[in-house]
C-alpha cells in the first residue's frame, strides 16, 4: 500500500559523509550509487547531469542524485564540497520526486542557515562517534527540509 506524503514529511537516514577542500577534480566523470547522493558546494563549481537534466552547481547550492541514476560531473573550478550518502525513511515513490521534486539541484535562499551548516559539517568531517553521527543525520535532515522549502515555492503545473 502506498501512502501519499509531502516531500518534506520523508526522513533521511544519514549513511556517510566526506569533505573535501580544494578539490581540483573527480575521479570519476560520471558514478553511479546505490543510495541517494547529495552533492554540497561550499566553494567553486562543477557541471552535471542526471537522467535529462544538466547544469552547473555553483557556490551554496546543492544537488541531489536519486540511486542508480548515472550522474556526470566535471569540475569547474576549484570545489570545498561535501559528499552525503543517504536513504529515506521509507522509499521515496518515483512519481511523488517528479512531481514535488522538480529539479535535482537546488539553491538556497537561507544562505546563513546553509553556512552554518556546513560549518558543523566540516567540524565534524572526520568524526566516526555515534554523537557526531547523530549531529550529522540531524544537518541532512535541515538540508532536506530547507531545499523541500525552495521546492515548494516552484510553481506546479497543477497548481
Amino acid at each position: 500500500m502506498n501512502i501519499k506524503k509531502e516531500l518534506w514529511e520523508y526522513k533521511l537516514q544519514f549513511t556517510s559523509h566526506v569533505y573535501w577542500e580544494n578539490k581540483m577534480k573527480f575521479e570519476l566523470n560520471n558514478d553511479t550509487y546505490f543510495s541517494w547522493v547529495l552533492f554540497a558546494v561550499e566553494s567553486g563549481s562543477f557541471q552535471y547531469q542526471i537522467n535529462n537534466e544538466k547544469g552547473v552547481v555553483n557556490q551554496n547550492e546543492l544537488v541531489f542524485c536519486p540511486p542508480y541514476c548515472t550522474f556526470y560531473r566535471n569540475a569547474s573550478s576549484s570545489m570545498a564540497i561535501h559528499f552525503i550518502t543517504f536513504n529515506f525513511d521509507i522509499p521515496l515513490i518515483e512519481e511523488t520526486r517528479q512531481k514535488q521534486m522538480s529539479t535535482f539541484k537546488v539553491s538556497l535562499t537561507d544562505k546563513i542557515r546553509l553556512m552554518s551548516n556546513f560549518s558543523y559539517l566540516q567540524k565534524l568531517n572526520l568524526a566516526f562517534d555515534t554523537r557526531s553521527f547523530f549531529r550529522k543525520q540531524w544537518i541532512l535532515n535541515d538540508l532536506w527540509l530547507l531545499a523541500c522549502n525552495e521546492w515548494d515555492a516552484i510553481p506546479k503545473e497543477d497548481d
